[in-house]
């Protein structure tokens, strides 16, 4: 990825990095949903399609050349292919980028130790995987969610327990697990309820509601210990207590926004007070912890963008991807 930095700075130019790079595949009809960006050297990204089927393509080169990713060695030690059931959530190991799993609304979870080139099945359930995340410390140690359950794994995902059973009108959507305190679960709901443990899943107090469907949860690193909660239409409340008290920070966000459509959030985890939020119209920016924002430009228009994903390179946060319905944009 060799850019100029007074062109990195400001966003201003973009290019496509892929558009239905896989003749006939389900990328042209169906869409591309990009799930996760991870730099290994020569700047890898992993997508999979939101498709009737798990379809994983992999470039170890900045998004210049793509090949597919969803070989699964089977018990007998034959290959298969990742089974024709629509992908629920790809999550990766935080401590090793080649491990990530992968699970589909049949029930299914995966895990692949090098990099996608071959995957294993590790469990397979009536209840689908909605949500995953890995604790940092203990990689083969999982939080998870199955409709109205959040369970824990510690197996690498081989056998789960159930830590909580919520009311049967929620679903957990969202499950993050502090990375510089990993005894520390948050969990979100459709109806917005945020769950949150500080004893390893033990014990559970809900600290606040938001008026919307919870889309996501993000720690901030380094000095500045923020916690932010949003919504999918633009709701976006912090704490900077371990969860204690929360601030309202939806005004700013959805009067730039519009309210439209969030389909991505991000800190930066070398500059905490630095979020970017992309919605169906557009990617903000904000660098004072999302008290204010401004809109980074596109190479799409608002009318035709259909934001579907962002990615924000780890290492480098002024590389940014985005993709819409067909195409990849870095």
């Amino acid at each position: 990825l060799h850019f100029s930095m007074s062109v990195l700075l400001n966003w201003s130019h973009w290019q496509k990095v892929m558009r239905s790079a896989f003749a006939q595949s389900t990328l042209e009809r169906a869409g591309l949903v990009l799930l996760l960006l991870t730099l290994t050297g020569a700047g890898c990204i992993r997508i999979s399609t939101n498709t009737s089927s798990s379809e994983v393509y992999e470039s170890v080169d900045g998004g210049k050349s793509w090949s597919s990713a969803d070989s699964v060695l089977t018990v007998n030690g034959s290959v298969a292919v990742l089974p024709l059931a629509k992908p629920a959530v790809f999550q990766f190991d935080p401590t090793d980028s080649k491990t990530l799993y992968f699970s589909t609304l049949d029930g299914g979870v995966y895990q692949t130790t090098n990099g996608a080139a071959s995957w294993s099945v590790q469990r397979h359930s009536v209840e689908p995987l909605l949500a995953m995340d890995v604790d940092p410390q203990h990689p083969c140690t999982i939080y998870g969610s199955r409709v109205t359950r959040i369970e824990k794994s510690i197996d690498c995902g081989r056998r789960w327990e159930t830590l909580i059973q919520l009311p049967e009108s929620l679903v957990v959507f969202t499950v993050r697990v502090n990375p510089q305190h990993p005894n520390m679960i948050m969990a979100g709901t459709n109806r917005g309820d945020v769950y949150l443990s500080t004893d390893g899943g033990v014990q559970w107090v809900s600290p606040v509601r938001i008026p919307d469907r919870v889309g996501d949860i993000l720690y901030s690193t380094g000095t500045v210990q923020d916690i932010y909660v949003s919504g999918l239409s633009g709701v976006l409340y912090r704490s900077s207590d371990a969860g204690k008290n929360w601030v309202d920070l939806s005004t700013p966000l959805r009067t730039l926004t519009a309210s439209a459509p969030v389909t991505g959030i991000f800190l930066n985890p070398k500059k905490p007070e630095e979020i970017f939020v992309a919605t169906q119209r557009s990617i903000v920016h904000s660098t004072d912890r999302a008290t204010s924002w401004t809109q980074i430009p596109l190479l799409t228009t608002p009318d035709v963008t259909g934001i579907r994903t962002l990615a924000v390179d780890p290492q480098d946060a002024r590389i940014l991807y985005y993709g819409n319905t067909t195409t990849l944009y870095r």
